[in-house]
């Protein structure tokens, strides 16, 4: 789908702008409406560009039954695996940033929907380890192919160089955000 963005501006109001996105279809998606053209766009170009990928994912995650938290969760336990590492629901908590009770709900619903077993540590009963089952683990793999088409979507857009560059500048954003 191409997109095309578009800046309304009203010459009675020197400083006002409206930037919208207009789809093949017609579709006027309002990104950032207010009063600060040069302070905001970046922001609200990369919130569409979010929140576009994100319905992409939902999509193809529906299919499963499973939400994107559920993912990470399957993701999580799978790579801790992979370093030997046994993970239980205080991991996930502290990984996923989640409450207690919203993690103990989501393992739950991954047990029932036969993506992990839950098993008591020997010697401990209130400690139980998370453990992908056949079913989790062929999803991890499904999601890497995902995840490696939404990276392709990206690549295509970009020069290799373009890419370098993107990335330098995400992780810039990104630390000074969290530094």
């Amino acid at each position: 789908m191409q997109y095309k963005i578009i800046s309304f501006s009203n010459s009675s109001l020197s400083n006002y702008f409206l930037i919208a996105v207009l789809n093949c279809r017609g579709t006027i998606f309002i990104l950032r409406e207010g009063s600060s053209l040069e302070n905001r766009r970046l922001f609200g170009l990369m919130c569409y560009v979010n929140r576009e990928m994100e319905r992409r994912n939902s999509e193809n995650l529906s299919s499963f039954g499973i939400s994107g938290a559920q993912l990470q969760t399957l993701v999580f336990v799978h790579r801790s695996a992979m370093q030997d590492k046994k993970v239980c629901q205080r991991d996930v908590e502290h990984e996923l940033n989640l409450r207690p009770s919203s993690v103990s709900t989501m393992l739950a619903n991954l047990t029932s929907c036969g993506y992990i077993t839950r098993n008591f540590a020997e010697g401990d009963a209130r400690t139980k380890f998370i453990e992908l089952t056949e079913t989790g683990e062929e999803l991890c793999k499904r999601n890497r192919e995902l995840m490696d088409k939404c990276d392709a979507i990206i690549q295509d857009a970009l020069t290799e160089e373009e890419q370098e560059q993107f990335k330098a500048l995400l992780i810039k954003i990104f630390n000074h955000i969290n530094g």
